[in-house]
């Protein structure tokens, strides 16, 4: 029996092309197993619109090659931030993560209030800067550390900013006129490993910086646990004590973790010498002996959670890590040598400068944008201005 021609919802198409283009109109149907006829109508309202184009030619069985298509990555930009007490990092990337602009503002004071403020400013001078106008941008993705209503885009506590339930989405969203979305720092870095061809990915990722969290991917799903975050600190228990005295007392752990997230523009000779700064820090014995527990207590934390989840990947992330190759190669050293394993998962770390905030910062606006019912594709034929969230 034939495939059924029938209608399909314009954004799970997009959703379908966007994820996993390039891809033929063939493959389309076959993935969603729908009639050509109807792929074929609506592939072609997509590209009318301009959200999908038609790059290149695929293979052929025999006939004339078929067009492959994938998202236009220009139709739309996304703005990221990532939320820090004495500064906020910004940018501007393409619907791949392509940067296009970014730059650090520094910060006074980070009362809501003022900070608040320079959001707005920093975006607007953004949108200035570049031209853009309101209809270009999709959205805004913003990465915090600490505890966040994930579904209203609030942020119920950050110890880092001192805020208690302070609703930024909807506040940022009214004096910018788009979508803003907030998640925690350590779901934002975890999205990097989601992988769509391996449905029962399972990976888990810690993040330190000047806060501590925890993620997981269940079933290649980000998983958000009871207080709304995979990586409740009570995991930890009071041991998390004895990594918080190390991050807040050891000079050079704090110099590292004021540093902003580690982008493309980072010099790398600065962090060469920052490593050897730290090098020579540890070759003192009680500064050895505190790095020598400090990484062991976080090895063997992250050995009991692979032992209960069997992970296929465990994420190292936050500036303690993409900062210091000493003690990531020390957490990693001591996971790999622990004779209680059973099995070894992946042990892993952001690549230093590649992207991986901006990349997770995409995906997960791209995620609200997919997952969110006020946000639809309408049926045009015509001109693109038409195209409406």
């Amino acid at each position: 029996m034939g495939k059924q021609a029938k209608k399909i919802d314009l954004k799970q198409l997009y959703k379908i092309i966007y994820e996993r283009g390039p891809i033929s109109k063939t493959e389309i149907a076959d993935f969603c197993g729908i009639s050509l006829t109807a792929i074929s109508d609506y592939t072609n309202q997509l590209e009318q619109i301009g959200m999908i184009a038609s790059t290149r030619k695929g293979t052929s069985s025999g006939g004339r090659k078929p067009l492959l298509y994938e998202a236009n990555k220009e139709f739309w930009y996304i703005i990221g931030v990532d939320l820090r007490a004495t500064h906020f990092y910004i940018f501007v990337s393409d619907l791949k993560a392509n940067v296009v602009h970014s730059h650090i503002v520094e910060l006074q004071a980070c009362s809501y209030d003022q900070y608040l403020e320079a959001l707005t400013s920093a975006m607007s001078g953004v949108k200035a800067a570049l031209a853009l106008p309101q209809d270009r941008i999709l959205g805004v993705g913003m990465s915090v550390s600490g505890v966040t209503d994930f579904e209203n885009q609030i942020i119920d506590r950050s110890n880092e900013l001192d805020w208690t339930e302070k609703p930024l989405g909807a506040d940022l969203s009214a004096r910018l006129g788009v979508p803003v979305f907030i998640d925690t720092e350590v779901r934002i870095y975890v999205r990097n490993e989601i992988e769509l061809d391996q449905s029962n990915n399972v990976t888990t990722a810690l993040y330190i910086n000047e806060g501590i969290g925890l993620a997981l991917i269940i079933n290649n799903t980000i998983f958000h646990g009871y207080t709304n975050r995979a990586g409740d600190n009570r995991f930890f228990g009071k041991e998390i004590d004895k990594l918080y005295h190390v991050l807040r007392t050891d000079a050079l752990i704090r110099k590292i973790n004021s540093l902003p997230y580690y982008s493309a523009s980072i010099r790398r000779d600065q962090v060469d010498d920052l490593n050897e700064q730290f090098i020579k820090h540890a070759a003192d014995p009680k500064v050895r002996a505190q790095m020598d527990a400090f990484t062991m207590h976080i090895a063997r934390l992250m050995i009991a959670q692979t032992q209960m989840l069997n992970p296929k990947k465990v994420l190292l992330t936050g500036n303690v890590f993409d900062y210091n190759d000493f003690i990531y190669h020390q957490v990693k050293h001591h996971m790999l040598n622990d004779q209680s394993m059973y099995y070894t998962p992946e042990i892993k770390r952001n690549v230093p400068g590649s992207g991986s905030l901006e990349r997770g910062i995409v995906r997960f606006v791209m995620e609200k944008f997919f997952a969110l019912e006020q946000f639809q594709v309408q049926e045009v034929r015509h001109a693109r201005t038409q195209a409406r969230l």
